[in-house]
């Protein structure tokens, strides 16, 4: 639903504390509600479960990131707008529904769209991996955002096969302990080898690209080894790869 074109003050304050708003619209000049009017799109959805939520998508330059827009969600109550969502999506793109899910596309890079999916949990929109998507434009594929890993019953070791193109393939997750000792290897590979990259919650464990690793993993929790092709040439051009991944 449209909102009006004077926004409520309540509405304007709340976007406005976004630094980088707050700028635009002092160089904007006039007011910060005519400013909020004209840069973004304004709509209101009701949840299936009975939320009241304002989507705020900006349409002006200057608060632009890239090919993206900046994004608010706010939930409407009784003490005013509070945020419960902001990020980044191509315009076109945003899509806000009902059923309390959000999804937010934007390039990743040029070829790569990741389709990002996040799910309302009462207090916020938490951003759900296993309903997020990557999206490759020259190949036409769309494949999860991550790959849950598991083992057999007993088993401390699984095979993990798929493919990679350019700046494309697959991010696996597995859980670990600390201390545990992880053996990664590429057993096998068709046309160039892929990047290979073991991380912990964004920082980089260990590249063994085109080669294999055996190391102790230093953290308990959830691990990613990510798998995709790099380098120059085709972009849609396939490489097969198996991996063998033991954790014991």
């Amino acid at each position: 639903m449209p909102i009006p074109a004077a926004p409520p003050p309540g509405l304007v304050a709340a976007i406005v504390r976004d630094k980088d708003v707050a700028s635009c619209a002092a160089d904007a000049g006039g007011s910060q509600a005519q400013y909020i009017a004209t840069a973004f799109e304004l709509r209101n959805v009701t949840l299936k479960s009975g939320e009241r939520m304002t989507v705020a998508v900006g349409k002006d330059a200057c608060i632009a990131v890239g090919q993206s827009v900046r994004v608010f969600i706010f939930r409407r109550t009784p003490g005013g707008f509070v945020r419960v969502l902001g990020d980044v999506s191509m315009a076109e793109s945003v899509d806000v529904r009902s059923d309390g899910t959000v999804e937010l596309p934007t390039h990743e890079t040029i070829d790569t769209i990741v389709e990002s999916t996040y799910v309302w949990n009462g207090k916020t929109y938490a951003f759900s991996p296993a309903r997020s998507h990557v999206y490759d434009v020259p190949l036409e594929e769309r494949r999860p955002y991550q790959i849950a890993v598991t083992f057999p019953p007993g088993a401390h070791e699984t095979t993990l096969s798929g493919s990679t193109a350019l700046n494309f393939g697959e991010t696996y997750v597995f859980k670990a302990r600390a201390g545990q000792t992880a053996d990664i290897a590429l057993t096998h590979h068709t046309g160039r080898a892929p990047a290979v990259v073991l991380s912990y919650g964004g920082k980089t464990l260990a590249d063994l690209t085109g080669a294999k690793w055996t190391g102790t993993l230093p953290h308990s929790g959830t691990y990613a080894l990510d798998v995709f092709g790099s380098g120059d040439g085709d972009p849609t051009t396939r490489s097969a790869y198996t991996i063998r991944l033991h954790i014991n």
